[in-house]
């Protein structure tokens, strides 16, 4: 498929083409525009590119006047698809995932845990989930009743009711001083009687808004002067006698918002179960809201036998309820429990009510079907419980194999939590039981990104998301350690991201050099996996600025041809660069690796060097350079010209390279930014490190490095054939080299 990209970020325009269900590693140098990628595709997906608008862009978005040749696009197309009206729901990527530095941090290593969603990601597997569809089959008797039955779901949510209304909550004793029963009628019902003084409000304390009036007329009281001769109503403003102000007082005192409001809950709560009890029992309820001088020991002793029945049935219709393979997996006979469930209303002879009787029938008869299937029930669970246990040894055994490998000495556990029976995954010390609290704390950072790169992968096994980005995952790791997370990740025999189509994002070519060259091998398609050769497409992505400053980034594609020891390189080079300075600048580089101090290396170093139009050597019995002798050049520049495949005189080659002239037009000529580098630095011995930049200890450094031996990777890309020098080192030394110019005469040599 092809990727599209305009205006994000600082890409300008940019093409990246990835192959479906393949691992596409794309290298490039830092600054390239590799996160903007990520960022770029997911700004499409989540319908947020324009947090990607570029700097330059900025003054016309905030002022609203945004341009649609300046917006952030990204369009996403299948190969042979036709470029052009791009329908974002017609995209073959619509989800991805990321790994990064934001994953890292939000969605592993929390608390104790190594990762917060252990059952999902490492349990909950599909024939776990097959598996739990036959048992809930089975069960399906109970489940159909509880889903279908809504007077079951009726008489449930109103014996909750009843408890939290009429019992304090956490306590299971309606006659506390602290419970709303308590408050509410401990003196009896206060609404029954209301004082003569007070019977003018009678309407409104008796109303079904009685709190909400109560409140009302509370409110109004701070602004009421109670003290003073002249007290006005703080709502009609009419004068209010001094005879009437202790009746206004006591009104506020007996009857408050809250106890009205109590008093309606609990009334309310006994009226919701009278239609599970027996009349006698009914009539005994509705004498309790209307007593007005508070609850005999008789009553007291009903209420409490009335909240221990209601409490009793309750629990026992929501354990059956409750019944799945979480109540059933710890059970080895499961007949018992179901048995158990069988509720017998003689033991709660008060609530045999009609309707009580029908809900309990209901229950009682879909758990006899149910037992019926106990044999087949337990086989399912039996088999649900070795599905967990094997899950949890492989993954277990998966990442503690790779643990080891890549040398941490931890290891990692599921297990379930006896008080949630939450699954969790624990990370122990490899010489112990115990298991390491605060893990963040523990784990240096190396040691988190690794954790977290082997647990992402196991979360988008699981979700399959249409595209995966991992976003320079293992620049950080030692060589060791960036093979196995490598290994671990795609080359796995089991849980891997192989035939996942992947974008992996890396200014390390190591892992490149791995997949294409070293261990290629390890990354071809296995026999099952239904595909041949390798599953890794790899191509190197580069800036290129054109004329109006606008940045393009070009892709090129790497191949196994390409990875090439860096030796080779140079010794190709030496013999097919395109003019004789460009050979001498491989082959000097191919010597020092080499650690070659030959008189073809003196001759070799000295001719990039200023001043030295004659070769010299170090002479350690003189503690100084001398002149080579003329048969040791002769014979140097006969092995040189061997070398290069032309004649190469150092008496004739080096006046020619060393004028300032000349030296430019080369520069300007050369169009390989490794080359480039090499001639500049010759420039800066011309000039001096003052007009040169080099002062400027970064640029200087980067300069020098290109110019000596620093192999980072013995297996490189040919810098002939891949630019890898960053585009704004380039832009430093082309900018220089047109002050160099007006430094020499003529004036000007650069057009």
């Amino acid at each position: 498929m092809k990727i599209i990209i305009k205006n994000c970020n600082s890409i300008d325009y940019g093409e990246v083409q990835l192959v479906d269900k393949h691992l596409n590693m794309k290298y490039a140098i830092n600054g390239t525009g590799k996160s903007t990628i990520s960022k770029a595709i997911q700004g499409l997906v989540s319908d947020k590119l324009d947090e990607l608008t570029p700097f330059k862009y900025y003054d016309e978005k905030t002022k609203g006047a945004m341009l649609d040749e300046h917006k952030p696009v990204v369009e996403i197309y299948n190969d042979g698809e036709n470029i052009g009206d791009f329908v974002r729901a017609n995209s073959p990527i619509q989800s991805v995932r990321v790994f990064d530095e934001e994953y890292v941090e939000r969605y592993t290593l929390v608390g104790d845990d190594v990762v917060p969603n252990s059952f999902e990601i490492y349990v909950k597997t599909p024939d776990y989930d097959k598996k739990l569809e036959e048992i809930d089959s089975l069960i399906k008797d109970i489940k159909e009743f509880f889903s279908s039955n809504t007077d079951l779901d009726d008489i449930i949510s109103r014996f909750n009711l009843f408890l939290a209304k009429i019992v304090k909550p956490g306590k299971r004793t309606a006659t506390s001083t602290t419970s709303p029963l308590h408050k509410a009628l401990n003196q009896g019902n206060k609404t029954i009687n209301v004082p003569a003084e007070l019977q003018g409000y009678q309407t409104f304390i008796t109303s079904a808004t009685g709190g909400k009036w109560a409140k009302w007329q509370l409110d109004g009281n701070e602004y009421f002067d109670w003290d003073g001769e002249n007290a006005h109503c703080p709502y009609c403003s009419k004068d209010v006698e001094t005879a009437h102000k202790p009746i206004i007082k006591k009104l506020s005192e007996e009857y408050s918002s809250t106890y009205l409001n109590d008093l309606k809950a609990v009334l309310e709560a006994f009226d919701g179960i009278k239609d599970f009890f027996i009349d006698s029992i009914i009539e005994r309820i509705d004498m309790l809201g209307v007593s007005p001088i508070g609850f005999t020991q008789n009553e007291n002793d009903l209420i409490k036998a009335i909240c221990i029945r209601i409490e009793a049935l309750l629990n026992r219709l929501q354990n059956a309820r409750n019944i799945g393979f979480e109540a059933l997996k710890s059970m080895d006979d499961i007949i018992p429990l179901l048995s158990d469930n069988i509720i017998d209303l003689e033991i709660y002879p008060e609530l045999k009510s009609h309707k009580t009787e029908t809900i309990v029938n209901g229950l009682n008869e879909s758990l006899k079907k149910t037992i019926e299937k106990a044999q087949e029930l337990k086989i399912a669970v039996e088999a649900q419980n070795k599905i967990i246990r094997d899950t949890i040894q492989k993954n277990e055994t998966e990442i503690n194999i790779f643990l080891l490998k890549a040398g941490y000495q931890y290891t990692v556990g599921i297990e379930e939590d006896t008080k949630t029976k939450k699954y969790r995954m624990l990370l122990k010390y490899r010489t112990g039981d115990v298991s390491i609290p605060e893990i963040k704390k523990h784990l240096s950072f190396g040691e988190r990104n690794a954790f977290a790169l082997v647990l992402f992968m196991y979360d988008v096994v699981r979700e399959q998301p249409d595209l995966i980005i991992l976003d320079d995952p293992i620049s950080s790791f030692d060589k060791h350690k960036k093979y196995a997370i490598m290994d671990m990740l795609f080359c796995n025999d089991t849980t891997t991201l192989r035939g996942m189509t992947t974008l992996m994002l890396t200014h390390d070519f190591e892992p490149v050099s791995d997949a294409l060259k070293t261990h290629c091998r390890s990354f071809t398609w296995k026999d099952e996996d239904g595909f041949k050769g390798q599953f890794v497409k790899a191509a190197f992505l580069r800036n290129d600025v054109n004329t109006a400053n606008n940045t393009h980034l070009i892709e090129k594609p790497i191949f196994d041809c390409h990875v090439k020891n860096y030796i080779r390189v140079l010794q190709d080079n030496s013999k097919t660069a395109s003019n004789i300075v460009s050979k001498l600048i491989y082959l000097r580089r191919l010597k020092e690796i080499e650690g070659d101090k030959s008189d073809v290396w003196d001759v070799l170093s000295c001719f990039f060097h200023k001043d030295t139009p004659t070769p010299k050597t170090y002479d350690k019995s003189v503690k100084k350079y001398v002149e080579i002798a003329d048969d040791e050049i002769t014979a140097a520049e006969i092995n040189i010209s061997d070398t290069i495949n032309e004649p190469f005189n150092y008496s004739t080659e080096y006046p020619r390279f060393w004028n300032a002239q000349t030296m430019i037009e080369q520069y300007k000529s050369c169009t390989l930014g490794y080359e480039k580098l090499q001639l500049f630095r010759c420039l800066s011995e011309l000039f001096g490190p003052s007009d040169s930049g080099m002062i400027d200890t970064v640029f200087a450094k980067f300069i020098n490095e290109t110019y000596h031996s620093e192999m980072e990777y013995i297996l490189q890309l040919n810098p002939r054939e891949f630019e890898t020098v960053p585009f704004h080192i380039l832009q430093q030394c082309n900018s220089k080299v047109l002050e160099f110019q007006g430094l020499i005469e003529p004036a000007s040599i650069l057009t």
